[in-house]
Order: structure tokens, then C-alpha cells, then sequence
């Protein structure tokens, strides 16, 4: 497969930074998850009629 098309291993690697090779922000990560709010257990239904 690797013979019949060579540009192969360029297209994963440029797939692969597109996607997953990203500088992660550890300051912007932790003020995300800082500011989640949690989701009751069961949304419909919980609150009082």
C-alpha cells in the first residue's frame, strides 16, 4: 500500500496535527473545568411543579 501511494505517511501526519498535536493552555484547562457547572442527575422532572 505504502509503494502504491507514497504521500501517504505525509497525509496521516498532516491528519494527525489537524486533530491531536495541539498545545494544550494547563492555565485555560483549569479555568474551564473551574467554571463547569454540574448537571443535576436527571434534568426533566427534578424541579417542582
Amino acid at each position: 500500500m505504502k509503494r502504491a501511494r507514497p504521500e501517504l505517511d505525509a497525509q496521516q501526519r498532516a491528519g494527525r496535527a489537524l486533530l491531536w498535536d495541539k498545545n494544550v493552555n494547563l492555565g485555560e484547562l483549569a479555568d474551564a473545568q473551574a467554571a463547569r457547572v454540574k448537571n443535576k442527575a436527571y434534568v426533566y422532572g427534578t424541579e417542582p411543579s
